[in-house]
């Protein structure tokens, strides 16, 4: 079980390290960049939306699958699937099992944590869709008719800084109660 434990973690770093932070967060920031300067290169401009802001889409499905499985996965009743503990009969894994589940989700405020993830990422999600319409709504992708939706980008930034900072929350072992 020890590797769906690190299996988590991996996930979760990856998700939002390599892929949301390091990748992702970086190229909003230089698009919003661009777009407040003064003399804004618009081939960059044009290229992260037309290829880097659609991603997004690939983030809601797997950010949602992780914060599901955190309370099965990281949960210490896994302890009982390796050893010593697995060596304990089943009804005592059951029941001992469950119990150490419940002081885990009490102690550490579990529910909390995934339900501010889960807020975080239905308010970018929002913020992304929002944009998409009205982008779609534009005219013109020009330099000029962006910056109209420059609040909108910053709130989706924003959003996905909120995050972010969510994601960072989740513990990154096992935690005995």
């Amino acid at each position: 079980m020890e590797t769906s434990i690190l299996a988590w973690e991996v996930r979760r770093s990856g998700i939002n390290h390599d892929r949301l932070k390091n990748i992702y967060y970086r190229g909003i920031n230089a698009f919003i960049l661009r777009l407040e300067s003064s003399d804004a290169d618009e081939a960059p401009v044009r290229r992260f939306l037309e290829s880097d802001f659609h991603t997004w889409k690939e983030y809601n499905p797997l950010i949602t699958k992780l914060l599901m499985d955190y309370g099965r996965e990281m949960s210490p009743r896994t302890l009982f699937d390796v050893p010593p503990l697995n060596r304990c009969d089943a009804d005592t894994r059951e029941w001992l099992g469950n119990l150490v589940h419940e002081l885990w989700l009490g102690r550490y405020d579990v529910k909390n944590t995934i339900e501010k993830a889960e807020s975080a990422l239905e308010a970018a999600d929002l913020c992304y869709k929002g944009l998409c319409g009205k982008l779609a709504a534009l005219d013109s992708r020009d330099i000029s008719s962006l910056k109209g939706l420059l609040v909108d980008f910053r709130d989706f930034r924003k959003g996905c800084d909120d995050l972010i900072k969510a994601l960072s929350a989740f513990q990154r072992r096992v935690m005995v109660v």
